[in-house]
């Protein structure tokens, strides 16, 4: 990596075999696996700012979960020349750099076998009739949540070292992904 505009991509479907097929109950069979990715980066090294980005789809399994996600992260790096004595401007420096991210994650009830024990608080219930209404429009069903990050790294390039420290902090929103309500944040 030396700079530029880069791009990528992508796609992935598998169990195509399975899909369409009855599964003896009177229900088509929807086990399938359907991702895609596309993600670009720029760096301007005359302002040393990077800039990326990320869309992201899964779609899979009977009840089709889906999952979404849109992101990006920003970096400055800053120089430290002269705090350490006479050195060139590359040969040690500070970077960070913030996350950002939107995903959403929907599960469609209706179409799995066993909807009917879904409790729309807890989740898959066994202890609930079959044959009850299936749980759907509810907040089960589908879940929206933001997330950031943040990271500090310090590298020294003088002389023969080349060496970098630094650290990061996830899910400083600290979001609850999952389907279920209330379950544990993320840590």
């Amino acid at each position: 990596y030396d700079g530029g505009i880069h791009f990528a991509g992508t796609y992935r479907k598998q169990w195509l075999g399975l899909s369409g097929t009855g599964t003896g109950n009177g229900v088509e069979n929807r086990a399938r696996f359907d991702s895609y990715m596309f993600s670009g980066d720029v760096d301007i090294p005359c302002i040393r700012l990077a800039a990326g980005g990320y869309i992201v789809h899964h779609e899979l399994g009977q009840g089709y979960l889906r999952w979404q996600s849109v992101g990006g992260a920003v970096a400055v790096a800053l120089p430290l020349s002269g705090v350490y004595g006479p050195v060139s401007k590359n040969d040690h420096e500070i970077r960070f750099g913030l996350g950002f991210s939107g995903s959403n994650r929907r599960l469609e009830t209706d179409a799995l076998v066993f909807s009917d024990q879904l409790n729309p608080i807890l989740g898959f219930d066994p202890g609930l009739q079959t044959g009850a209404p299936a749980a759907t429009g509810d907040i089960l069903n589908s879940r929206g949540y933001g997330d950031m990050s943040f990271g500090l790294v310090y590298g020294d390039y003088r002389g023969k070292r080349n060496y970098r420290l630094g650290f990061a902090v996830n899910h400083l929103l600290r979001p609850e992904s999952g389907l279920i309500v209330d379950q544990a944040k993320q840590p």
